[in-house]
């Protein structure tokens, strides 16, 4: 048993360097240090409940490999270029070309506008994405963009967005902000400031709530004025239709599903990306698990049956 949880160790470092012993004795549910004494000591005294652990450990593994090897359903849906994907990536093709001003992408939660931005800055390498968090601040935003630029550490804010701004400015690279409907005043701002000084584009993608908080429902009465120095720069609001109900046979296509059913899962989906991929999940794992080679309206309806929709 020695020999495997060698083997296994290395076989995790060589897919993730930082992979360690302690890590293995967390999935493991042992005390720390119990696999080092293990491993050199042949006669630790716990040896015994180590050695038990890492083989229902390894029993755990090989069921879960087994049973995702039968599943069509666990992998992510594939990219298709609906309406929606190729006219806001026109818009941000625009929005990059413009110099210091700010466009908005809007859509609601599970249109795809996450997934979209990604596939676009795959193609599009001046692109600088990073995603907010509803308890970010200035701070926080700055070390992601000096991480992105690798520019190491910054003395206070107002270094890091000069530090900042002229690397944009230096490398004709532009910000592109997900999920920025939690960004808070103090952080707009900060980015408005990079913009300025790199006369580069910034790009904002959220909820409708982000047009809420640029318009000062969401920040106060009292920021109305420092607000107007962000409205008066964003030159273009564009906004994510959803999924179009013909759109949803080339979804049955690339995802192994009769185009009978596409106007069920139009229906079930509702034109959202992210519950129509559920259902396709939910499904597929469904069908799979039967053993049925393909699914059916009658396995749509019976996921609708099981699902929060």
């Amino acid at each position: 048993m020695r020999n495997k949880i060698i083997a296994y160790l290395k076989e995790q470092r060589e897919k993730d360097e930082s992979f360690s012993q302690s890590k293995l004795e967390n999935k493991l549910g042992i005390k720390k240090t119990y696999l080092s004494q293990y491993l050199n000591n042949p006669d630790f005294r716990y040896a015994a409940g180590v050695e038990e652990k890492f083989a229902i450990f390894l029993k755990e593994n090989k069921e879960k490999e087994e049973v995702k090897a039968q599943i069509k359903g666990l992998n992510n849906l594939e990219f298709i270029h609906t309406s929606d994907v190729k006219r806001i990536f026109s818009r941000l093709v625009l929005a990059s070309m413009q110099g210091d001003r700010i466009s908005v992408i809007l859509g609601e939660s599970g249109t795809g506008k996450t997934r979209i931005i990604q596939e676009y800055c795959k193609s599009h390498l001046e692109a600088i994405c990073v995603e907010a968090t509803p308890d970010m601040n200035a701070k926080d935003i700055l070390k992601k963009l000096c991480a992105e630029l690798n520019l190491g550490e910054f003395r206070s804010n107002h270094s890091g967005i000069l530090k900042v701004a002229a690397e944009l400015k230096k490398c004709g690279k532009y910000v592109i902000v997900d999920e920025a409907e939690h960004l808070k005043w103090r952080v707009l701002e900060t980015l408005r400031r990079i913009m300025d000084f790199s006369k580069q584009p910034l790009i904002l993608v959220g909820t409708h709530w982000l047009a809420d908080s640029l318009s000062n429902g969401r920040l106060g009465s009292k920021r109305e004025q420092e607000l107007a120095q962000l409205r008066n720069r964003c030159l273009g609001r564009y906004e994510l239709k959803g999924l179009q109900k013909e759109e949803y046979i080339e979804i049955c296509k690339v995802s192994g599903i009769p185009s009978n059913c596409a106007w069920k899962l139009w229906e079930l989906g509702c034109g959202n990306f992210r519950k129509s991929e559920g259902v396709i999940r939910l499904t597929l794992t469904r069908v799979s698990l039967s053993g049925n080679e393909s699914a059916t309206l009658e396995d749509l309806e019976s996921t609708k049956a099981m699902m929060y929709l």
